[in-house]
């Protein structure tokens, strides 16, 4: 009897026989991704995240500084910076009240407005420490007056000049500031009336002061304050000569002495165009005590009347 048609038995299943010498086949699977612990934190996105392709897991744009413009970052530190002002200067007359005419007085002589230069010069040593020069010179102040009907002219002029030099320490916005200075107020006073009165007098102050500076910057606008407070010696001289139609009548030289002080305080604001380059409106005002006037030689010998110089400014500063 034939057997029965009996299907063998499968095989069982073998795996398939790795080469000697080769890694076992895996299959790869890609490493989880994990969003970064402060999305909006990064400059810019890295490289690597756009593989993934997938904007609703990518962390979101970085977030804007609030303040990404030039003129509004801190300036950059520099060695060296030059200001160049022009200024329109003024002045008192604080001369003892004497009467001209009867209608006229040495006091209603008014000084007009004078255009000058202020010009500083520094130079950093570090971010915290720097010297600077300053200098300026209120040239030919003006004042005149006249009685037509007691055919009198009365003229007053005067220039005043200043150079200091400074040692500033900075801290933040601060700066504490102390140097050398020197004053000079050249005043001159004529008057006509048939017979000429011709009054002059030379102030020279030599001294010290100290003083604090401020200095903030935004993002369109900056500002700077300066104060300073000066103790002098004054070497002053006086020469005053009096003609009739052409011949001296009389003359006379003193040479008195005082110790004077200074008072300045200056205001700018500005704009910061560049991190080299900024641009500055102000007002800086600078009272003096104890200085020889000429109006008042036939008064007194003494140099013992105070001036006040004003001054509104317009100009830029460059760093480098």
């Amino acid at each position: 009897v034939p057997p029965p048609n009996v299907n063998p038995p499968p095989q069982l299943y073998a795996a398939p026989m790795i080469p000697p010498g080769a890694a076992p086949y895996v299959t790869p699977v890609a490493p989880p991704y994990v969003l970064p612990t402060a999305p909006g934190a990064y400059v810019t996105i890295p490289a690597s995240w756009n593989d993934y392709n997938a904007a609703a897991i990518q962390p979101a744009a970085p977030v804007a500084q609030p303040c990404e413009a030039i003129a509004c970052q801190d300036p950059p530190w520099t060695h060296w910076y030059f200001e160049a002002d022009l200024v329109g200067f003024s002045r008192d007359n604080a001369s003892r009240r004497q009467s001209i005419t009867p209608s006229l007085t040495t006091s209603d002589l008014d000084f007009g407005l004078a255009a000058g230069p202020y010009l500083v010069l520094g130079s950093f040593l570090d971010p915290h420490n720097q010297w600077q020069l300053v200098y300026f010179i209120a040239p030919d102040m003006s004042a005149h007056e006249q009685d037509r009907g007691f055919g009198v002219d009365a003229n007053y002029d005067s220039t005043f000049q200043s150079a200091e030099i400074n040692y500033l320490h900075t801290w933040n916005h601060w700066s504490l500031l102390a140097g050398f200075r020197y004053l000079r107020l050249d005043d001159q006073f004529r008057l006509h009336n048939g017979s000429d009165f011709d009054f002059q007098t030379a102030n020279n102050l030599y001294g010290g002061q100290l003083g604090f500076t401020y200095h903030r910057e935004w993002s369109w606008i900056l500002i700077d304050l300066a104060t300073k407070i000066g103790i002098y010696g004054n070497s002053a001289a006086q020469h005053g000569t009096i003609t009739h139609f052409g011949t001296l009548v009389a003359s006379g030289d003193e040479r008195p002495t005082a110790t004077s002080s200074s008072f300045e305080f200056d205001i700018f604001l500005g704009h910061r165009f560049s991190p080299h380059w900024m641009g500055r409106i102000g007002l800086m005002t600078l009272g003096v005590s104890d200085v020889a006037l000429a109006p008042d030689i036939n008064r007194t010998r003494e140099a013992d009347q105070p001036i006040a110089v004003t001054g509104l400014t317009i100009g830029a500063l460059a760093q480098w």
